[in-house]
């Protein structure tokens, strides 16, 4: 059925930037606010929503915010003391949350949600919005998706498991939105938004979306009360031909040579 729906130093950075701007309590806090999904997320709220605060690390790339009217809060995902103090200090009604995992860096799912229930359940917060993956469940890893490489992606899909249960366990309003394909495509970018894309609650559904889609579709969720207790995955039936170069470059040994141009 389709529905629309640690430091010192940080500590120091995170109370300097509160007092920079003065945020006011409410609104929406926005937790990997540089990403794609943060930033597009950003762009599609609704100007009614109150303040939005932007977690950011103190080496974050802010580009794709400078058009955008947040506050910013400074700190690590993985620090709960710099989480801890940003919500207190934001007060928001909506907690938003996508992490992505850094080459080199253990994965900051699990770390990333258990930062964020304490300080949420102490703030008041209305929803936890979750951007999560197709093969995480509160219950561990599903592995019945065929276009889903395991051998790359079981460790980051265990620690995406381990967070879904600590945000279900935490009784929290929460929106979970998992996403299987983001297309992007090498050379090219990012895929621009199709307008196309929608949200399923078939927990068996695998499919493509653009970063532009997946942030309108999670705005679409905030402070909404039908997205609360829900499990969404979100898809593209427009995008079978990006897809298919998607779900080969994940599997070829010679993918440019193999897959489709």
């Amino acid at each position: 059925m389709r529905r629309f729906i640690g430091s010192l130093i940080l500590g120091a950075l995170t109370l300097c930037a509160s007092l920079t701007h003065a945020i006011e309590p409410g609104g929406v806090f926005v937790i990997g606010a540089t990403g794609q999904t943060g930033s597009n997320f950003i762009e599609n709220l609704p100007a009614d929503i109150g303040p939005v605060t932007a977690f950011v690390r103190p080496t974050s790339n802010r580009a794709r915010l400078e058009s955008r009217n947040v506050n910013f809060a400074v700190g690590d995902v993985q620090d709960f003391d710099s989480v801890r103090r940003a919500i207190l200090d934001a007060r928001p009604k909506i907690v938003f949350v996508a992490v992505q995992s850094r080459r080199g860096e253990k994965s900051p799912y699990a770390a990333a949600a258990q930062s964020v229930v304490e300080p949420a359940r102490e703030a008041g917060v209305s929803q936890i919005i979750w951007i999560g993956q197709a093969g995480s469940s509160k219950d561990g890893v599903v592995r019945t998706f065929k276009d889903i490489n395991y051998a790359l992606f079981e460790s980051a899909l265990e620690e995406m498991s381990k967070a879904e249960k600590s945000l279900a366990d935490s009784g929290l309003p929460l929106t979970i939105i998992r996403v299987g394909a983001i297309i992007v495509e090498r050379g090219r970018g990012a895929h621009p938004p199709t307008g196309k894309g929608y949200l399923v609650e078939d927990q068996n559904a695998f499919g493509p979306i653009a970063y532009g889609d997946l942030g309108r579709l999670a705005a679409g969720c905030a402070g909404n009360d039908d997205c609360i207790g829900k499990v969404f995955h979100a898809t593209d039936d427009t995008l079978g031909a990006e897809y298919v170069r998607w779900r080969c470059r994940r599997f070829a040994e010679n993918p440019d040579a193999d897959c489709p141009g």
